[in-house]
């Protein structure tokens, strides 16, 4: 595995760093595995039946440390804060305190219209994509969250990643931009138009990575302004179902496995 860095807009290929790395550990959960974050020396795992708490502090050796159970499949989860785990399930919006990792702690639910496909966090608000709206969810305080907005996109919209107070949604028809500046008045401000509907949305400081439905992933560079510009395509192998980087570690999962390789 070699490091992927990307340095310039106009190949999303990047340049490929020659840096070492070796297997660090390999966890089983013998059921699917459909969302995880890791957050420190914690890996929180979403399958069909609830949320797995897996110690990664020990190379070679993953420990698992708790679970918490959930009506049906977890749908998408978050770490924030360092033990506050967001998660979407067939009942709504969870928050759970997970500082005790042995037992996590309901802090807070919101029943959806629809299930919550997607979701992200951004200062006190969560953000789920629950059927065809954006639903913004406040935590009110430690132990209650409110819904104080719901946005109509007209599209069915399948994930979500935010960068200032714009959030990218990634819809049948594209690349939704919505302006979060005032949470409890969400708006569609545009749509990148793609050429295959878009599943998955990733991001970092430059860039919005986009998985359409053709396994190709394409890249848009963030401008100054906030608008996406396109940086490139390149195919992936869609059986990873999602990767997490924690200090000299990345991780990954498919299917049953969290696999993790430690750079040297």
């Amino acid at each position: 595995m070699g490091a992927i860095e990307c340095k310039n807009a106009s190949a999303l290929a990047c340049d490929v760093a020659p840096k070492d790395s070796h297997w660090a550990g390999t966890y089983v959960t013998l059921r699917p595995q459909y969302v995880f974050d890791v957050k420190g020396s914690y890996a929180y795992i979403g399958t069909n039946y609830g949320v797995d708490v897996v110690y990664v502090g020990i190379d070679y050796l993953p420990i698992r440390f708790g679970w918490w159970p959930t009506n049906g499949r977890v749908l998408d989860l978050t770490i924030q804060e360092g033990n506050l785990l967001y998660l979407v399930d067939g009942d709504g919006l969870k928050l759970l305190d997970v500082g005790l990792s042995i037992l996590p702690i309901s802090k807070g639910q919101v029943d959806l219209a629809s299930p919550g496909l997607a979701l992200a966090v951004k200062d006190r608000y969560a953000y789920v994509i629950s059927g065809t709206k954006l639903e913004v969810v406040e935590r009110v305080n430690d132990w209650a969250l409110s819904s104080v907005a719901s946005l109509e996109l007209g599209d069915s919209c399948t994930d979500i990643a935010i960068k200032g107070s714009t959030a990218y949604l990634a819809c049948w028809q594209g690349i939704k931009e919505v302006s979060i500046h005032s949470p409890s008045s969400p708006q569609i401000v545009g749509t990148e138009q793609t050429t295959k509907p878009v599943v998955k949305l990733r991001r970092d400081e430059r860039f919005l990575y986009s998985i359409q439905a053709d396994d190709s992933t394409v890249g848009y560079l963030f401008d100054t302004n906030s608008e996406l510009l396109a940086a490139g395509k390149h195919n992936v192998d869609h059986w990873v179902r999602g990767v997490s980087y924690e200090g000299d570690k990345v991780y990954w999962i498919n299917w049953v496995w969290l696999n993790a390789r430690k750079y040297d």
